[in-house]
């Protein structure tokens, strides 16, 4: 998985020239399928390097070797993601399987491409927390919509029912056990011979204020969702114990996830919060609408090109499947397309805004053209502030 400082050393790079290759991969039975794609991103590559760069084929291939060595190993196919991101340049190669189904794209030009890989490292990512509740197991873990993170708690906290209560230790008569750090007059709880599912879900409320000591100090004074895991019965149980602000109420992922891996975790659980996301991405588009008519949000090439360049966009949204090639002038603060790249300077601008924006700080959104404030443009954005758009570079 791709990091915040894997993506801006990408970024940052440049070269004489340079190799950047997306295509889609499967997570299991697409190994012959990868193989294939990957042999054609090498073949246009490297039509490409000799077409724009003038490279000989055999030194196109030699470019190309690190790749071409990768893609020939068995056993590097069996274990990916959704998609493969590959990158070649003068002293450099790297290659990361994410959790996105790229289209296939080839890119050659003197920087690397890094837009597809946007959505990974955003400033603002949608992040959550999930919480995998069972009697014999709790993880707890950092989560987006494309990767998840266990975290560990403090070793005071107990990681099972039998731990928490030192059943093996304990009579079956009157026994007390404190549970700490919830508020008067709730922090003891007194078991007597009652009915065994009384019994149990008290001792279930015991060991669960002892996980939420464990988790809210970890979680501290975060404001990013908690989505809850687990059987039916226990969800209660721990909503009851909870003092985490941000509990996520309006859903919660069902079942038995004790043994469930990570990754099967993640996909489950964005499934429940994606609404939560879903309404914030909303608000956005509401802002926008609200701030247009001020000159505070626009959309089109030759006004949020520049902008975004001169770090002025607070949010920017393109399209994550077209492509919008030209020139930028600095001293005009002013924008060329050009759709044939005839201009040997000619730059996919799209993603100098896109890259431009997140150095800045600004959120930004890769999606589909359907999804965007204005479907009729390949790139939209609010701005920090008024922007002209005859505004020269500052």
């Amino acid at each position: 998985m791709i990091t915040d400082n894997n993506f801006k050393e990408l970024a940052r790079f440049s070269g004489p020239h340079s190799v950047s290759m997306y295509f889609p991969t499967g997570r299991v039975g697409q190994e012959e399928k990868s193989r294939i794609r990957a042999k054609n991103a090498v073949q246009l590559a490297a039509r490409k390097l000799e077409k724009q760069f003038g490279l000989r084929p055999s030194q196109a291939e030699q470019f190309l070797q690190p790749a071409i060595d990768l893609f020939a190993e068995p056993e590097f196919w069996q274990d990916q993601s959704d998609g493969l991101a590959v990158f070649i340049g003068d002293g450099h190669f790297s290659h990361y399987a994410c959790p996105i189904d790229f289209r296939s794209q080839v890119y050659v030009q003197q920087t690397f491409y890094v837009r597809p890989l946007i959505s990974l490292v955003n400033e603002d990512p949608a992040r959550f927390y999930l919480l995998s509740l069972s009697r014999d197991n709790i993880r707890l873990f950092e989560t987006t919509e494309y990767s998840i993170q266990e975290l560990e708690f403090a070793e005071e906290v107990p990681s099972n029912m039998a731990e928490a209560l030192r059943i093996d230790d304990r009579s079956r008569g009157l026994t007390r056990a404190g549970a700490p750090g919830k508020k008067a007059g709730s922090n003891s709880v007194f078991f007597g011979r009652d009915a065994d599912h009384d019994q149990e879900n008290e001792e279930i409320k015991v060991f669960f204020d002892r996980v939420n000591d464990g988790v809210t100090s970890i979680l501290c004074d975060d404001n990013a969702p908690l989505v809850l895991a687990g059987v039916e019965e226990l969800i209660p149980i721990y909503r009851e114990a909870n003092s985490y602000a941000h509990l996520y109420e309006e859903d919660f992922m069902a079942g038995n996830v004790a043994d469930k891996q990570p990754a099967e975790l993640q996909e489950m659980a964005w499934n429940v919060v994606a609404p939560h996301f879903q309404e914030q991405y909303q608000r956005d588009l509401e802002k926008f609408e609200a701030k247009l008519a001020n000159n505070e949000a626009s959309f089109g090439v030759h006004t949020v090109i520049p902008a975004a360049i001169n770090g002025r966009v607070e949010v920017l949204w393109v399209d994550k499947d077209h492509d919008s090639y030209g020139t930028y002038d600095e001293a005009t603060n002013g924008v060329s397309l050009d759709p044939e790249q005839n201009d040997a300077n000619s730059e996919e601008l799209l993603e100098r805004a896109a890259r431009a924006a997140h150095a800045s700080g600004a959120k930004v959104y890769n999606l589909p053209r359907t999804e965007m404030p204005r479907i009729t443009s390949g790139i939209c954005a609010i701005y920090r502030y008024n922007v002209d758009a005859q505004t020269t570079n500052l």
